[in-house]
């Protein structure tokens, strides 16, 4: 994940089926239908249930720091904030944002 990797897609949208393709790259999905669930792909959390599917995604902020790499999604007008160890790549964080405030 590398900052100019991150620049390049930044505000970048992405519909339907690349939208769903995008994400992956970044945050777990599981499919059953017409369902999208997110989950965060270490500790297999459930984050997210889209039931229409996702639709539209991007990527609408990073903020980097000497250990951690913040990312901030919008998937479906939904806010998501993933943060990735920046020495292995590995997810640390992945959680559902409403107006400012994290719910886990």
């Amino acid at each position: 994940m590398t900052d100019a990797h991150l620049s390049s897609v930044k505000n970048k949208v992405f519909t339907e089926k690349q939208a769903k393709i995008f994400v992956q790259d970044y945050i777990g999905i599981h499919s059953d239908g017409k369902v999208d669930y997110l989950y965060h792909t270490e500790s297999e959390d459930l984050v997210a249930k889209f039931k229409k599917g996702i639709k539209k995604a991007q990527l609408v902020d990073v903020i980097k720091t000497g250990h951690m790499t913040n990312v901030y999604f919008e998937i479906n007008d939904v806010l998501i904030h993933a943060s990735y160890l920046n020495e292995t790549g590995e997810m640390y964080i992945c959680r559902f944002k409403h107006e400012g405030k994290s719910n886990r």
